[in-house]
């Protein structure tokens, strides 16, 4: 009977533990403080995401340990799928759609493609489905999680950072950086300059 109550009272107990987030791992250094963010916001958002265990390896999407796992401060406790789809600015795309998703603003969750093609998720939830530049329909309507990533997985597919960089607006002042922004540089990872 003492184990049963014990394991209840730990069970209670555990339950008011937040997630590890990077607001509870990484603390401010002596003299700085951390900005405020609104709640609801997409920088709450960001911040608030769980943090796999500290120590925790960065996995790519086929199991393998990530080529720059000793350079990860922080895994977030999220899918990258199976297929080899989420880089570069595919987490940016991906943490902004999962953001808006959460949120049910669906109208708002829209990406370019390099080719310029707006791929808005509206239209792959009513059941278009994406063919040589233009919605074609041919599913039945679903705003499914499921659907969600599947949609995500047509923009990783398309889209990137010459394309992400095109639609994101600059920030002119640095003393207006907020959290959630953005550092981008369009360009070609298959060019090495030399």
């Amino acid at each position: 009977m003492r184990t049963i109550a014990a394991i209840t009272i730990i069970t209670l107990f555990a339950s008011f533990i937040p997630p590890d987030s990077v607001v509870t791992r990484f603390k401010t250094p002596p003299g700085f403080h951390r900005v405020e963010v609104k709640p609801g916001s997409f920088a709450a958002y960001l911040q608030s995401l769980p943090l796999k265990p500290q120590g925790a390896h960065c996995l790519a999407y086929n199991g393998n340990i990530a080529a720059t796992d000793h350079e990860t401060a922080a895994v977030v406790e999220m899918s990258v799928g199976k297929h080899d789809l989420q880089q570069c600015a595919d987490a940016v795309m991906r943490l902004r759609g999962e953001y808006l998703y959460s949120q049910k603003r669906y109208s708002e969750i829209s990406f370019h493609f390099v080719s310029g093609f707006v791929c808005d998720y509206i239209h792959y939830a009513k059941g278009y489905r994406y063919q040589d530049d233009k919605w074609v329909h041919t599913a039945k309507p679903d705003y499914s999680y499921e659907a969600f990533m599947k949609y995500m997985e047509l923009v990783f597919s398309y889209a990137g950072t010459p394309s992400l960089e095109k639609e994101l607006k600059p920030v002119t002042n640095p003393a207006k950086l907020k959290a959630g922004d953005v550092f981008i540089h369009g360009g070609h990872p298959d060019i090495v300059l030399s």
